[in-house]
């Protein structure tokens, strides 16, 4: 394999890891968060303390997925399928959604404050959504075409349950 190709497969592994890390970072920075509670976004929210370091790992999952579906591509060559492409709109969309944050940690705002959110807002949960509806469909997508493959055979077990 390719220095590429290994590079992208790592990548496969070391964007969860980053933004596990800056999950784990940012939730002990902030103050009475709780993960039953508030989302995960809500770490990079406006008023989040040290949001840059979750949006550091919103960049870092979205970077990685996009080279790991990038290998991806390149090692099912010549008929990847539509599996690469999805898990690829998954990783802009990741990246789309740490750059445009939400406007505060709090799925509802406080007394007295006003209830709409902004446009930055809506472009991050549009992203959000997008992200996980391509990468579901896209790991889903990829099953067959790992199934036909001996040396991937294993791995298209989880997505068909």
């Amino acid at each position: 394999m390719s220095f590429r190709g290994r590079f992208g497969a790592l990548c496969g592994v070391l964007g969860p890891v980053a933004f596990t890390a800056a999950w784990l970072v940012a939730q002990r920075r902030q103050d009475e968060y709780r993960f039953r509670h508030e989302h995960i976004s809500g770490l990079a929210a406006k008023d989040a303390n040290d949001p840059s370091v979750m949006t550091a790992g919103f960049v870092a999952l979205g970077g990685c997925t996009v080279a790991f579906a990038s290998s991806l591509d390149r090692r099912l060559h010549p008929h990847p399928g539509a599996g690469p492409i999805l898990i690829g709109v998954a990783g802009l969309a990741t990246i789309v959604a740490g750059l445009f944050r939400r406007d505060r940690r709090s799925n509802f705002p406080l007394p007295g404050e006003p209830t709409g959110q902004s446009w930055e807002n809506d472009v991050h949960d549009a992203a959000a959504a997008v992200g996980g509806v391509a990468g579901t469909v896209g790991l889903v997508a990829l099953a067959p075409r790992l199934a036909r493959d001996p040396a991937f055979r294993d791995l298209a077990r989880p997505a068909f349950g």
